[in-house]
């Protein structure tokens, strides 16, 4: 199954680890889908609750929202804290919280500067015209590129991405903050242990687990009969996930 990742730039950050990202159910990247995009000016209100105004947010209760600032928040606001959607008044506006399920936010005192935000929504803010694809690099070139004496010094918006040896994303030029970057990861399939666990794969392909049980029993039984219709049900529901998930077949271009 194949899901996207989002995490924030750091300024003078090149490399995010797995961990860092917070993936939890991480197996493989898939290396050629990864884009970025500035992150959007926002404002918040110095009220009792705080009231934080971006349009057409798409966000949801319980979704994150990272601030930046280049300036002074309001006091209760800290630049690069997670903080939570605690309530949605409008379209355009949402209330914040320190904990998921919290209680909202107050602000006082004054602030300044420009303010921006990052989201763990990929709803968010995507299709914003200032979002670019970021090609991939191998490893020993991006190193070489990017990772060496005073290149590391040039800071400013990324726009190649390298997967590090220990699977960790590499950006490249090295990132200024005000971006937010989304990338596709293949995930790891979930351990069940508990009668109430779902399977992460879609309803439709439940089955094959049982399928695949049944060839197992049939084995250390000697069933041939339960082995068989296992395996023959089982073969079938793989071909019908291949149809379904393998990337379509498509012609290249004309030689020269």
């Amino acid at each position: 199954m194949r899901t996207t990742a989002t995490f924030p730039t750091v300024t003078g950050q090149p490399i995010y680890s797995v961990s860092q990202i917070g993936l939890t159910d991480f197996g493989k990247w898939a290396r050629d889908t990864f884009r970025n995009y500035a992150n959007p000016t926002v404002t918040f209100s110095i009220a009792s609750p705080c009231v934080m105004t971006l349009q057409s947010h798409n966000l949801s209760v319980g979704d994150t929202v990272i601030p930046y600032t280049t300036g002074a928040l309001p006091t209760g606001l800290t630049a690069g804290t997670t903080y939570y959607v605690q309530s949605v008044p409008s379209s355009d506006t949402v209330t914040l919280s320190a904990t998921s399920g919290g209680s909202a936010i107050n602000t006082s005192g004054t602030q300044s500067g420009t303010h921006t935000i990052s989201s763990n929504s990929v709803l968010t803010f995507t299709g914003l015209q200032s979002e670019i694809f970021m090609p991939y690099l191998e490893y020993d070139i991006w190193r070489n590129a990017y990772e060496f004496g005073a290149l590391r010094e040039t800071k400013t918006r990324p726009n190649v991405i390298t997967i590090t040896p220990n699977k960790s994303i590499g950006l490249g030029p090295f990132p200024i903050s005000g971006y937010t970057v989304l990338g596709d990861y293949y995930r790891v399939p979930s351990e069940m242990s508990a009668n109430t666990d779902t399977p992460t794969l879609p309803t439709q392909y439940h089955m094959a687990i049982v399928y695949r049980a049944m060839m197992s029993y049939g084995a250390y039984e000697s069933a041939a009969e339960v082995y068989q219709r296992g395996e023959a049900e089982f073969n079938k529901m793989i071909r019908r996930v291949l149809a379904d998930r393998l990337p379509e077949i498509s012609s290249g271009s004309a030689l020269a």
